[in-house]
């Protein structure tokens, strides 16, 4: 515009810091809740950064791990950004799991100390065979150690353990059954270092029935009121399946009722059956 005052702009190309990579040391602290329906992960690390800064970071993590959640005390994450990598074999053939790969960006360089990053994950449910405890690690970084905490709801009962190169501390049972085992890592690098498995049973669940049903018949169709009493002696249940007579597909469902009416989440039909979910 005529008459305005000249602006000076100066640009700038930013270049990569000249000599070592910082120096990186990182303590985690896990939590692992395991459950048939769900299970939660919960990373906190206390990160030291000595000779430099980072924009940067970034998580290697088991390929079970889902983040959700990652946030930083007394500071701003700018974005972050969870990498699937598939299994593939390397070259003798033999297969590598899937893991993950976290990349925490920062809005400004961080150097010093990390007091808590807080990394929150959903997993699989568990299945019938075997389990590892999914880990989830800062890349380039030396271990300050790791602190385990693997609480067993009570729908999900106890197999056979193998602690791997953690030791475990203490092991305790909540009052709603929860089981609680602590434990911490012995393995003196990552490389060394081997997770905590444990063979899952097939979930095991005793359940009896009483059925009442009564039908109406009459021109127009066919209508069935039924009325089932469930007795679970073993276990836990978060659906109960009821068959349908055939042909299920022409069957509609008017009305589904369920004492105490609190538990009764949804119901759908699936295929030849109705699920209640609870």
């Amino acid at each position: 515009i005529t008459g305005t005052k000249p602006i000076d702009i100066t640009v700038r190309k930013l270049t990569q810091p000249k000599g070592p990579a910082p120096t990186i040391f990182a303590r985690v602290e896990s939590t692992q809740q395991l459950a048939h329906d769900r299970s939660a992960v919960e990373h906190d690390f206390q990160i030291d950064i000595l000779n430099g800064s980072v924009r940067e970071l970034a998580l290697e993590g088991s390929g079970a791990l889902q983040p959700y959640h990652v946030a930083i005390s007394g500071g701003e994450v700018t974005s972050w950004q969870w990498k699937e990598i598939a299994a593939k074999k390397d070259s003798k053939g033999k297969l590598t799991p899937a893991n993950g790969v976290l990349t925490i960006q920062f809005p400004q360089p961080v150097q010093g100390k990390i007091k808590s990053l807080h990394v929150k994950s959903v997993c699989a449910p568990l299945v019938a065979g075997l389990w590892t405890s999914p880990s989830l690690r800062v890349r380039d970084a030396v271990s300050r150690g790791e602190t385990l905490q693997i609480r067993l709801l009570p729908d999900a009962s106890l197999g056979r353990w193998d602690h791997g190169t953690f030791q475990p501390t203490n092991s305790a049972t909540e009052p709603d059954g929860t089981q609680v085992l602590s434990l911490a890592e012995t393995a003196d690098d990552n490389a060394s270092s081997r997770r905590p498995t444990m063979i899952l049973a097939a979930k095991s669940v005793d359940l009896f029935t009483t059925e009442f049903c009564q039908w109406q018949i009459d021109p127009r169709g066919a209508s069935l009121n039924a009325e089932i009493h469930y007795a679970l002696t073993r276990g836990q249940l978060f659906e109960l399946r009821v068959k349908l007579p055939a042909p299920a597909p022409r069957y509609q469902i008017e009305t589904l009722d369920i004492q105490p009416a609190e538990i009764l989440r949804g119901g759908r039909l699936d295929g030849k059956g109705l699920v209640v979910e609870l």
